[in-house]
């Protein structure tokens, strides 16, 4: 009795493991440049934009000062479930797209290639970090969704494989 207990247990986390791992993995992208409108509400002189829904998120830009534009990906609450950072100002206006992960239909992470920037030679210059003579390269932001915290990686843009090195690491971090 206890072999044939032990056998359906085995059984069922058997089938319960393999569901996870035959997942369709899929992108969807948004264009920063077309996807995405000022939103109506806002406060300040600062209108920050949000973009088309994506199973319930959207990425949401919002103006950081002059040289600046900070992106997150927010719930349909309006609540921030990933933070993508600070870019410089106008970044998001120059076709740039944010990809989507999906198991199954379902976003569960999102990878956007970004500018790096030489922070500590802007701080000494006593200047703003997000100016194009500070940018240094660029990066791939892997992060996680809601229920997925563990996905949070960086792959360098120089890499020629960076775009399926970032897919590879949110997809083999799905559970």
């Amino acid at each position: 009795m206890k072999k044939l207990i032990l056998f359906t247990i085995v059984a069922v986390f058997s089938v319960i493991s393999a569901d996870a791992q035959i997942a369709k993995m899929t992108s969807v992208y948004t264009n920063t440049q077309t996807d995405c409108k000022a939103e109506e509400k806002s406060e300040g002189d600062e209108v920050p934009f949000i973009c088309k829904e994506v199973g319930g998120f959207r990425l949401r830009i919002i103006p950081a000062g002059a040289q600046a534009e900070t992106l997150e990906v927010v719930n349909k609450q309006g609540e921030t479930v990933a933070s993508l950072g600070n870019v410089g100002y106008g970044y998001t206006s120059s076709k740039r797209m944010l990809e989507w992960r999906m198991a199954n239909g379902k976003p569960f992470a999102v990878i956007i290639r970004i500018f790096t920037y030489d922070e500590q030679k802007a701080l000494d210059a006593g200047d703003n970090p997000y100016l194009p003579k500070y940018k240094t390269g660029e990066k791939l932001l892997v992060r996680g969704l809601t229920g997925y915290s563990q996905i949070d990686f960086e792959v360098d843009g120089k890499d020629k494989t960076a775009n399926v090195k970032a897919q590879n690491l949110a997809d083999s971090n799905f559970q």
